[in-house]
């Protein structure tokens, strides 16, 4: 928290980004954290990453994380079909991130997520439901990674 205040203090930060992927691994520790930022009100809003199923975890603290001004999380989804997730060792479900983006998007945080494009096992149907997917459950923000020995547009079967 200190360090944070000095920031503020010291050099007019308003904004910073948690450097650590997971800063939410540990619950207890994070919720901490959370704690301190409300108690000694930093007000410098916080851009962070973490994972799907942290944030499913912590649905009950939620409000805690608007609280400590945490304005910005980014959760790697990756994909949304079940063989994708699989493919990638996500350990989550499709519905979990659904889940996670909505309890995001519930405290007017923003939300950042990706998803990876040109599996080679993606058909132009499944390609399809990529898509219709996030118009179900759009983050505020997304951005997509093309996979590195990815089809061409050509190359998508049907």
């Amino acid at each position: 928290m200190a360090e944070l205040e000095h920031l503020r203090d010291a050099y007019g930060v308003n904004v910073v980004m948690f450097a650590d992927e997971t800063p939410t691994l540990d619950g207890k520790r994070w919720e901490r954290i959370l704690d301190l930022l409300i108690e000694r009100k930093v007000g410098t809003k916080i851009l962070m990453e973490t994972r799907v199923d942290d944030i499913i975890r912590d649905e009950h603290i939620m409000d805690k994380y608007r609280r400590a001004e945490v304005d910005h999380i980014y959760v790697g989804v990756e994909a949304t079909t079940q063989a994708a997730l699989d493919t990638f060792n996500k350990n989550i479900k499709v519905e979990d991130s659904k889940r996670a983006l909505d309890l995001i998007n519930a405290q007017d945080i923003v939300s950042e997520t990706s998803f990876v494009l040109g599996m080679p096992m993606i058909r132009r149907r499944a390609w399809r439901r990529r898509w219709s997917w996030q118009s179900i459950t759009i983050p505020t923000w997304r951005s997509s990674w093309p996979s590195h020995r990815g089809p061409t547009r050509r190359s998508i079967r049907r």
